[in-house]
């Protein structure tokens, strides 16, 4: 397929936080984050927290000049456990960006009578492959809801591509198919919404805990309103 291939299992494959002082983490509960920061990190690191770490990918610079066209392979990182978790963070307020690197897109130790990439063409000139790993990953995301996990989503703006699909087979190279997908899609249950820009904001009640981590964050606020 287009994707690549999930890490067979978190704890032997994927990035495990450990603490600096090589101390055990607690076993549960096993913590997965996406794409944040090394603040929280290291905190969970300090709190011995059974954390792993993955990405939904980085944005790629295609650049793509007049005529021009570059088939591509999503460069996400997550584990096929992923539903073995007990609290997933998704941060997707993050912007990571890299060029276009042809050596990362090649068809390596293919199987079969075909392969699946991802097609970009002029005039798109920076292809976003979350809102597609972020479809994948959903299914994964709503199992851990049916199980009672834990899911922290910091989604700020969503994010929307078109996506091309591609088979490759002895023949050469077909379009099978487009699909225009968002970053918000990784809860089937989400309720309808529409984007509102605003300074506005009624916090809290002033004993609440939250308030100052609103006070903090939103000098400018980006409200997602219910609609029928």
């Amino acid at each position: 397929m287009f994707k690549k291939k999930p890490k067979e299992h978190a704890n032997v494959d994927t990035k495990q936080v450990i603490s600096i002082n090589n101390v055990e983490p607690y076993k549960k509960p096993m913590v997965f984050l996406f794409d944040v920061e090394e603040a929280v990190v290291e905190t969970l690191k300090d709190l011995r927290f059974n954390s792993f770490e993955g990405s939904f990918g980085s944005i790629i610079q295609v650049n793509n000049r007049n005529h021009e066209e570059k088939l591509l392979k999503l460069n996400h990182d997550y584990p096929a456990n992923l539903h073995e978790f007990d609290i997933v963070m998704l941060d997707m307020t993050k912007n990571k960006s890299e060029s276009y690197d042809p050596s990362q897109h090649q068809l390596m130790n293919t199987s079969g009578n075909t392969a699946h990439v991802l097609l970009s063409t002029y005039p798109e000139q920076v292809f976003d492959p979350r809102p597609l790993t972020i479809n994948i990953v959903s299914k994964d995301l709503n199992d851990l809801f049916e199980k009672k996990s834990v899911i922290i989503a910091f989604c700020g703006s969503e994010h929307t591509s078109e996506y091309q699909f591609v088979e490759i087979t002895s023949r050469g190279a077909s379009i099978t198919g487009r699909e225009n997908l968002s970053s918000f899609r990784f809860y089937q249950n989400l309720p309808s919404y529409k984007s509102r820009n605003g300074r506005k904001v009624k916090l809290p009640e002033k004993h609440s805990k939250l308030s100052p981590l609103f006070i903090k964050h939103l000098v400018n606020s980006h409200r997602l309103d219910r609609h029928p």
